[in-house]
């Protein structure tokens, strides 16, 4: 084999077997060892190997090789397995660079060489990467790596790995829920008034979303630097106007208010908070006037 590959590849010839010793070709070296291991694919692979000794054909005297090393490493960016043992990989027929042939077969030597002298210049290369799933808490093992999602959650609505209580979600309080928020969870939603994502700016995947240019989904009317107390200041009328076409509109506007009157009651104690905050201590709605009363409470009022 190692005649058929030596005008196109640098080769390094390591038999296994205590026959006779050939004279070798000076294109070539030569060693004798036991492969223990092997990893890597085409263009680096790495190889160890027991009791290897290397062949001097120099000096006086019989030809032989020279002193035992117990444990040895090597190179190559080619590996041609014709020990006729198993393979040194699983699925080796996928490893890049790989070759594995029967040497007792016919045509097997000559048909591994004709493949194997294609494998120079440049060319692109599959990268291999090792795979660590506990790394991974979207791993198919089930395994949690990262936790930053459960972590930063503010009402803690994350039991646990890949567990979510949907009624302690922000998201579901401020836009589903219809009713009055657990008061328990009021003082952890912040000024949070309309859907949360805490767990999506942290999670590690979104760092390759990019933020759109799209018109459909800039902010409007203000709403990306607007005070909570004078958003809790619009009319009903205002309030579907300035969310025309905007996905606010699920909550409705007693949601609205409910929300930003939670918003309020987590604010700091400013003027403005308390003034808005007690325009609205009558409103109509029972479910908005509870929660604008929590919140007057919590500035100790």
């Amino acid at each position: 084999m190692a005649e058929l590959v030596q005008d196109e590849l640098g080769v390094t010839c390591i038999v296994n077997d205590a026959g006779p010793i050939q004279l070798p070709s000076a294109a070539y070296d030569v060693a004798k060892g036991r492969l223990t291991s092997a990893y890597g694919a085409l263009g680096h692979f790495r190889m160890e190997f027991a009791q290897l000794q290397t062949l001097n054909p120099a000096g006086r005297g019989a030809l032989g090789y020279g002193e035992v090393q117990a444990t040895a490493r090597s190179e190559c960016d080619v590996f041609i397995d014709l020990r006729g043992d198993a393979p040194a990989f699983p699925s080796h027929q996928k490893r890049n660079g790989y070759f594995w042939a029967d040497p007792a077969k016919t045509g097997e030597l000559e048909r591994i060489a004709l493949t194997a002298r294609e494998r120079v210049g440049e060319f692109e290369k599959t990268v291999y990467f090792r795979l660590e799933e506990s790394l991974c808490a979207h791993s198919r093992a089930n395994k949690t790596g990262c936790t930053r999602c459960l972590d930063v959650c503010p009402t803690d609505a994350f039991e646990g790995p890949h567990k979510l209580d949907a009624r302690k979600c922000i998201s579901y309080l401020t836009i589903e829920l219809k009713g009055s928020i657990p008061e328990e969870l009021r003082p952890k939603m912040g000024n949070r008034v309309f859907g949360c994502d805490d767990c999506q700016l942290v999670c590690p995947w979104n760092k390759f979303s990019k933020p759109t240019a799209e018109k459909d989904f800039q902010p409007r009317h203000g709403l990306d630097n607007s005070e909570l107390a004078t958003l809790f200041l619009w009319t009903e009328e205002q309030f579907l106007k300035r969310t025309e076409g905007s996905a606010i509109r699920r909550t409705g506007y007693e949601g609205w208010l409910r929300n930003l009157a939670v918003g309020l009651g987590n604010a700091p104690s400013t003027i403005p908070v308390i003034e808005a905050l007690k325009q609205r201590a009558d409103f109509p709605s029972e479910m908005v006037r509870e929660h604008v009363h929590w919140a007057l409470r919590r500035h100790g009022l």
